[in-house]
């Protein structure tokens, strides 16, 4: 993803926190998942990340990033599920601590769910539970895709469930 090479190449992990609070992209364009961020959410949470880079800067794992994150980010007004998942991949990407699960989400939920996969009360499922035509992929790309064909993938099924009546 040319989204994750633009962080990943970043000068220092100051610079990566930055532009993960901005959710611009390297045109300075905002992603779409953020265009309606308040200036008070990125200001805030820049002010809470910068505080706490060293934190950031030792994490063993993407999973503990994200855990980091969210207990740090949850409480700002206006930092929802899908910009804390947005921050610690992007992060993620700087630090080279990379998903091994799909994280859930929203519309990762919606198109989880579609395939058939229950996903009440958790935050993650393994790579190994979705269909086998998802393993060339890696858990941020299955992630990607389960949001962005969500209602592609809950067409499919309710005719395939159709069907099978």
């Amino acid at each position: 993803m040319e989204e994750l090479e633009y962080f990943a190449k970043l000068p220092s992990l100051e610079e990566a926190i930055e532009a993960v609070a901005d959710a611009r992209k390297e045109n300075g364009a905002l992603f779409n998942h953020q265009r309606h961020l308040e200036q008070s959410t990125v200001d805030e949470v820049r002010r809470v990340l910068i505080a706490n880079q060293e934190a950031i800067r030792q994490v063993p794992s993407f999973d503990e990033l994200f855990a980091i994150l969210e207990r740090l980010l949850t409480p700002i007004r206006g930092a929802k599920e899908m910009y804390i998942y947005d921050a610690a991949l992007r992060l993620g990407s700087y630090l080279k601590k990379m998903p091994e699960r799909v994280y859930l989400h929203m519309g990762t939920r919606v198109g989880a769910e579609a395939l058939g996969i229950a996903v009440a009360e958790r935050a993650w499922i393994a790579v190994e539970e979705l269909p086998s035509a998802f393993s060339p992929l890696k858990a941020y790309e299955i992630e990607d895709a389960l949001c962005r064909y969500k209602d592609d993938l809950k067409r499919v099924h309710g005719r395939l469930k159709q069907r099978l009546r």
